[in-house]
């Protein structure tokens, strides 16, 4: 049976791997994959579509490298629209925030416990939260 799919993105692999496991403990329910990059990410996209497995949820750091994660938000929107998506940032502008939340994306800031993230992500994952 094809487990779905949490996608979790950031460039900080530290902070990605341990987040990771974390989910991976608490969720064991659904295939775990990491991405550092956009381009990674979008290849786990493409691999998902390929294979008609379902993406059951993203967190997506805003700033990655020089690129933003709005910009995989948008493409995850796209092609994946009742999915959950969350932009999981440090750094984003109150005007990005408000254009995430506009576009269905939950928002959570850096630093944030452990317990409060996965706690959000069985929330979104239990009631298909689209729109905050």
């Amino acid at each position: 049976m094809i487990k779905p799919t949490i996608l979790l993105v950031d460039d900080e692999i530290d902070l990605l791997q341990g987040t990771a496991a974390a989910v991976r403990h608490a969720l064991p329910r659904y295939e775990v994959i990491e991405a550092t990059t956009i381009e990674e990410a979008e290849e786990v996209v493409v691999d998902l579509e390929a294979s008609g497995e379902p993406l059951a949820l993203a967190v997506v750091d805003h700033v990655l490298g020089g690129q933003t994660g709005m910009c995989l938000l948008e493409v995850l929107r796209e092609r994946f629209p009742s999915t959950p998506l969350m932009l999981f940032t440090g750094r984003a502008s109150p005007d990005i925030e408000d254009e995430a939340r506009a576009n269905g994306v939950r928002v959570m800031w850096k630093p944030v416990r452990l317990s409060r993230l996965l706690g959000e992500m069985t929330d979104m994952l239990e009631t298909g939260a689209v729109v905050n």
